[in-house]
């Protein structure tokens, strides 16, 4: 007995042992896919065009935004530390693939990366980036020509060049992220890529755009050397392991307090220190991100200095608590901001694959069916405005006459109608010959005031006889669902 016992727990160390991780031995055996890649790039040359500088169209109209006003503080103060919350922390350091796209993907590549341009937060242009002078294409707008910046290092240390730019769509493109959206976005979004030299490169977009430098603000890069082990377990492999980013702050991996913190260290020799449009920003030396799911505890741990910011959206802590002592006596400054830039894109997305709300007729019966007045009345107290379409405020992109239903149980009625709901239940909630309920999910997250809104669209959603089911997930689970399509 006591050999067989001393066998099982012989076996269970060995178990627990090699679920550590993080150990050198612990991971794959490395290989180089460079020949993979390679013969890719020759198998497509449609997409990825290799090209010489004497190839380079002549006369192309520069442009370096120089122009622009810079909009970073001579008086900001470097350094310094930040502790700020995460309501939810996702279990890997991938930006790309399953569980990658939610709660870290700001920190650790969104708001940590420079993109290839910039967009010049109050005028009207572009500013540089990885890019250190653009131009579009006079006869093909969809094709834009760029100079690298030879400045430009990952946080590693090493250059940014074309050869990273060919190996990005290369890897968005790929089965092995195990990430379909983002295969399709790239699929459909990018019909080639021209390198002419190490510095110069020319990307085009398979649509024409009244902006196409847009596309140019957000594109995914990766470095080249990092993914030379990039393949079939792409999703194991890099876990656990921190992306090279072309911005100010990284990432030890074996520091990180899996599912409960993570430090963000700022470079102390950042390439872009010196550039124009990125000069005194980035400014604290560390940032600290603690999870913490509760939004009340969070706001106690914020009163009892345990966090340095804390977002103060939430109707009631605005009204209510926002007077408490370390206010009164000025331990902390609350304030009210105005500002000039695009709405935030948020409302009701309906997922028009589902085969009910595929029906466009159901759809419209749907907005006009959702109080958003009333969610501003009862849970905002007033304070909020409703936005007047999906993308409201960028002037002369915006659409000049569409505007969001309001609510009407009429116009709703009628829709459903038209849509074959005319019969209610004994619920309330409207059937239809086939004996289907107008019933849906409603995915929102358990933070902030999100289940509180959709409660109140709920009860007024009823009147018009749709049912919404709140569905509420904490963050992670939520995008990992929405992104999945599966809401």
């Amino acid at each position: 007995m006591n050999k067989i016992l001393g066998h099982l727990l012989s076996v269970l160390l060995g178990a627990l042992l090699s679920g550590c991780g993080g150990k050198a031995g612990d991971q794959p055996a490395s290989f180089d896919n460079t020949e993979a890649v390679e013969t890719y790039y020759r198998e497509h040359p449609e997409r990825f065009v290799f090209a010489t500088p004497a190839q380079l169209p002549q006369h192309l109209d520069w442009q370096d935004g120089s122009g622009m006003p810079t909009f970073g503080d001579p008086n900001a103060k470097r350094g310094g530390e930040l502790t700020l919350r995460l309501s939810s922390m996702q279990q890997t350091l991938r930006v790309v693939g399953p569980d990658a796209n939610t709660t870290l993907r700001g920190p650790l590549w969104s708001a940590n990366s420079v993109n290839l341009l910039g967009r010049h937060p109050w005028m009207d242009g572009y500013i540089p980036g990885l890019a250190r002078e653009w131009a579009i294409d006079p006869v093909d707008s969809r094709t834009i020509y760029l100079k690298l910046d030879p400045d430009a290092r990952w946080s590693d240390g090493k250059p940014f060049s074309a050869e990273d730019v060919f190996f990005s769509l290369y890897f968005l493109l790929s089965p092995d992220i195990n990430d379909p959206a983002i295969n399709r976005v790239y699929d459909e979004n990018i019909q080639r890529i021209t390198r002419y030299d190490a510095e110069t490169i020319a990307i085009t977009q398979t649509k024409p755009s009244p902006d196409p430098l847009f596309g140019m603000t957000s594109l995914i890069l990766v470095q080249r050397d990092f993914y030379r082990e990039f393949g079939s377990d792409y999703t194991d492999r890099y876990h656990w392991r921190f992306s090279p980013v072309t911005g100010p702050y990284t990432v030890n991996p074996d520091e990180v307090k899996r599912g409960r913190q993570i430090t963000f260290e700022r470079l102390p020799h950042w390439w872009a220190d010196d550039k124009p449009f990125y000069r005194h920003r980035f400014n604290p030396d560390k940032l600290t991100y603690v999870v913490i799911r509760d939004d009340a505890k969070a706001f106690e741990f914020f009163l009892n200095g345990q966090l340095d910011w804390f977002p103060l959206d939430l109707t009631e802590l605005w009204y209510d608590r926002a007077d408490d002592s370390p206010f009164r006596k000025g331990y902390i400054e609350r304030a009210q901001v105005y500002d000039q830039l695009p709405a935030a894109r948020v409302g009701l997305y309906m997922n028009a694959m589902q085969p009910m709300l595929s029906d466009r007729t159901l759809r419209i019966g749907i907005q006009y069916a959702i109080n958003f007045d009333k969610v501003n009345e009862g849970l905002y107290r007033g304070d909020r405005r409703r936005i007047r379409a999906f993308a409201d405020g960028y002037g002369a992109y915006s659409h000049p006459t569409l505007r969001a239903r309001p609510f009407d149980l009429e116009k709703a009625k009628q829709y459903f109608a038209e849509a074959g709901f005319v019969n209610r239940g004994a619920d309330g909630i409207l059937v239809n010959d086939k004996g289907q309920r107008l019933s849906f999910a409603l995915t929102v997250t358990n933070t902030g005031d999100q289940v509180q809104l959709a409660s109140i669209l709920k009860e007024e959603a009823k009147k018009a006889g749709l049912e919404l089911i709140i569905d509420s997930l904490d963050t992670t689970a939520s995008f990992t669902k929405i992104f999945k399509k599966d809401y």
